[in-house]
């Protein structure tokens, strides 16, 4: 977990898709997240014949959220599908990949921050690198109060 930020709670999801002649899907699944160096994990069953749809039913790419964890220093997370009751064959699951991506306690600025961001960049003002998000938050209320009392 050496590129994800501590104590910034992440999720995984599954990006997945069914063809259109997939079959065996009628069985749940389950889909489960583990933490060994904790000793937790998180699974849940899901019928991804309902959750997924097919091209021909104007089917796309459909996020499966497998669950969330909060990133420390060091070690490492197994997330995984999968199915063992059954002894029916499974065909057409499409695996286009896996995203880990944070949900909580990332700040993120605003897009009206942002711009003004760049702008103090390209002007030379580096105070407006430096604020803390109170005083961004304060100068983006009053920025807007004067556009709206225009």
């Amino acid at each position: 977990m050496s590129r994800l930020k501590p104590g910034t709670i992440y999720e995984v999801l599954f990006i997945l898709m069914l063809e259109d002649l997939a079959e065996g899907w009628e069985e749940p699944v389950t889909v489960k997240l583990e933490e060994p160096a904790v000793r937790s994990f998180a699974s849940r069953t899901v019928l991804l014949g309902d959750v997924l749809r097919r091209p021909a039913n104007g089917g796309c790419w459909t996020e499966l959220k497998v669950g969330e964890f909060a990133a420390k220093t060091g070690g490492a997370i197994v997330f995984s599908v999968f199915e063992t009751e059954s002894k029916q064959r499974k065909t057409g699951l499409l695996v286009k990949g896996a995203v880990v991506r944070p949900i909580a306690g990332e700040s993120r600025p605003p897009p009206l921050m942002k711009f003004l961001l760049f702008l103090g960049r390209c002007l030379g003002f580096k105070f407006l690198e430096v604020l803390n998000e109170d005083i961004a938050r304060f100068l983006l209320y009053l920025a807007s109060f004067f556009m709206r009392n225009r």
